[in-house]
C-alpha cells in the first residue's frame, strides 16, 4: 500500500526597516524576539532559547525552561547575509519534511525578506503485508550501538532529498557499507543483523522507512533502542532478538534465512525459529510484540493495519 502527502508551496513577503545583515541577524540569532513561541511551538510559553547553528547541516530548535530540546528544522544552505535554506521538520518525526527558502533583498535602506515553502510531495514504501513464509537475504551485518545517523546518513549530502525516499534510500548505511543499497536492491527482501542496542541515538522514521523502501523485512540484532524498535513495527519489519547472543557471529552477508508461518511463530510461546538455509543450521530467536503489535507487523505496518480495521 502507497501513502502520499502532498504540501502545497507559499510565498510570502514582508518588507522590514533595517538593513540586511540586521534584517538576517533577527531572523535567525535574534528569533525568539519575534516568533511567536505562544502559539507555535513546542513548549509553548515554556520556550526559553531559540537555537539557529549558523552552518550547513546545522539544527534549529528549542530549549524549555528545563532543558528540553526539541527540533524545528536542519539547515541545507547558510548564505549570510542574503538567503538560508531550511528542511522544517517538527521533532523530526514527519516522513516528509517542507524546504524553508528565505531570501533577503536590499530596497534602499529596508529589506525585503521572501520566503518560500516549496512543494513536497512524499511517496512512503509499499506497506505490502509479511507473506506467510518469509524468506529473505542477509544484506548487512553490524555490531553494537549503531545509531541511526549510521543507518540513514545525516548532513547536507542528504537533507535535499528528505522528501525524496527513493532517493534519501540511497544513503543507507552508506558510511558503515557502501554496497549494502545494491545487495538490497539484488533481492525481493532482505535481513540486517544488528548488535546491542541497535538503532541508538535520535528517532528518525527515516532510518526505518528508507531501507523498508529497499525491501527490508527483518531485523535480527542482540538489542533494540527502544524508539527505533517500536518504528521498526510502525512500518511493518519484524523485530527479533537472539536467545543466545554467540549466534550473531554466525549469520554472514549473504546467508538466505526463513522463517516458517510467520503468523504462527509469532502468536507461539516457543520462541522464532530462524531457519539459515546457507548453513543449514537453526537459531533461537524471540519478540517482545504485543498482540496488536503482531497484527501491525504482519500487515505490513501500522498504515495498511489501519486501512484493514475500516
Amino acid at each position: 500500500m502507497n501513502g502520499t502527502l502532498v504540501i502545497e508551496a507559499v510565498r510570502k513577503t514582508v518588507t522590514v526597516d533595517c538593513a540586511v545583515e540586521e534584517a538576517f541577524r533577527i531572523f535567525t540569532a535574534g528569533a525568539q524576539s519575534w516568533w511567536p513561541t505562544d502559539s507555535h511551538s513546542i513548549h509553548g510559553d515554556d520556550v526559553k532559547e531559540i537555537v539557529f547553528e549558523e552552518r550547513e547541516g546545522g539544527e534549529v530548535y528549542e530549549i524549555s525552561s528545563a532543558g528540553e530540546k526539541g527540533h524545528w528544522a536542519t539547515v541545507i544552505s547558510w548564505e549570510p547575509p542574503n538567503r538560508l535554506v531550511l528542511a522544517w521538520n517538527i521533532l523530526d518525526r514527519e516522513p516528509v519534511g517542507t524546504e524553508l527558502e528565505v531570501r533577503f533583498l536590499p530596497e534602499g535602506e529596508a529589506t525585503r525578506v521572501e520566503l518560500d515553502k516549496s512543494p513536497s510531495i512524499g511517496t512512503l514504501p509499499d506497506l505490502t503485508a509479511m507473506p506467510h513464509t518469509l524468506t529473505a537475504t542477509v544484506a548487512i551485518a553490524v555490531g553494537d550501538d549503531v545509531s541511526t545517523d549510521e543507518i540513514l546518513q545525516a548532513g547536507a549530502d542528504a537533507l535535499p532529498y528528505r522528501s525524496n525516499i527513493a532517493k534519501l534510500a540511497e544513503f543507507t548505511f552508506r558510511r558503515v557499507d557502501a554496497d549494502y543499497v545494491q545487495r538490497a536492491k539484488n533481492t525481493s527482501a532482505h535481513v540486517i543483523i544488528g548488535g546491542r542496542n541497535y538503532g541508538q541515538g535520535s528517532s528518525r522514521e527515516h532510518a526505518v522507512i528508507a531501507p523498508r523502501h529497499l525491501g527490508l523485512r527483518l531485523v535480527v540484532a542482540t538489542s533494540y533502542a527502544r524508539i527505533h524498535w517500536q518504528n521498526l513495527v510502525n512500518f511493518g519489519v519484524l523485530p527479533l532478538e537472539f536467545v543466545n547472543e554467540a549466534d550473531h557471529a554466525s549469520i554472514a552477508v549473504g546467508d538466505e534465512v526463513t522463517i516458517e508461518d510467520v503468523g504462527r511463530a509469532l502468536r507461539a510461546d516457543s520462541g522464532v525459529k530462524l531457519r539459515n538455509a546457507t548453513k543449514a543450521t537453526t537459531i533461537d530467536t524471540r519478540h517482545r510484540l504485543s498482540p496488536r503489535q503482531i497484527d501491525i507487523v504482519l500487515a505490513g505496518g501500522r498504515i495498511p493495519a489501519h486501512h484493514a480495521r475500516s
